[in-house]
């Protein structure tokens, strides 16, 4: 933790550094020490994750604030449908997935894939279905027997903009999240490998 030194050359600690810029003055090296502690304290903390989190959290505290911003109106089904994305893009993040696309469509096929995500080894298509109640049936009903067979069409054109020896060897995994929108935090559904290639 001694990393830079004062204009005498004598090496200053982090505590002196922090201290300088706050206008404190350590009392004692037992303060020193114990900053120092805290300090490396912070590192591990950093090393499981917390900060990756609280990076997330942010960019989700962003994102919301975003909609102050005037924007054309948009039919309030589709409204709730892109905050539930949102929601899950997020939550997905904290549970370890990494987000490649969003809203995926292609010139070939009707529809898009809500979310693209890795996960471990698995590339996942994410079929997002939000809800502002919970009804008589659940939201992951949603995804038919049709859209299913959408969502495969365009995993295949997806697949295709890897290279051929690449294709063979990568995991897919389908997986339908379902959100609930009721006034307070989202809540999650998750089901992996929800359904197969058709």
């Amino acid at each position: 933790m001694l990393a830079r030194t004062s204009k005498g050359g004598e090496p200053k600690s982090v505590w002196t550094k922090y201290s300088a810029r706050n206008s404190i003055r350590a009392a004692n090296p037992l303060q020193v020490a114990e900053f120092e502690n805290k300090m490396l304290g912070d590192a591990k903390m950093a090393d499981t994750g917390t900060l990756r989190r609280l990076w997330i959290d942010i960019q989700e505290w962003g994102a919301r604030q975003l909609d102050r911003v005037p924007s054309p109106a948009i039919a309030p089904h589709l409204r709730t449908g892109l905050l539930g994305e949102r929601a899950t893009l997020f939550e997905l993040s904290r549970c370890g997935y990494t987000v490649v696309a969003r809203r995926w469509t292609s010139t070939r096929y009707r529809g898009d894939i809500d979310l693209i995500a890795w996960h471990g080894d698995f590339l996942c298509f994410i079929e997002v279905k939000t809800r502002t109640a919970h009804d008589i049936t659940p939201a992951e009903a949603a995804v038919d027997a049709d859209k299913r067979r959408i969502v495969c069409k365009l995993a295949r054109a997806y697949l295709r903009s890897f290279p051929e020896s690449q294709r063979a060897r990568i995991p897919a995994r389908f997986d339908v999240v379902s959100v609930y929108l009721l006034g307070g935090e989202p809540e999650f559904q998750f089901f992996p490998g929800a359904f197969q290639w058709d």
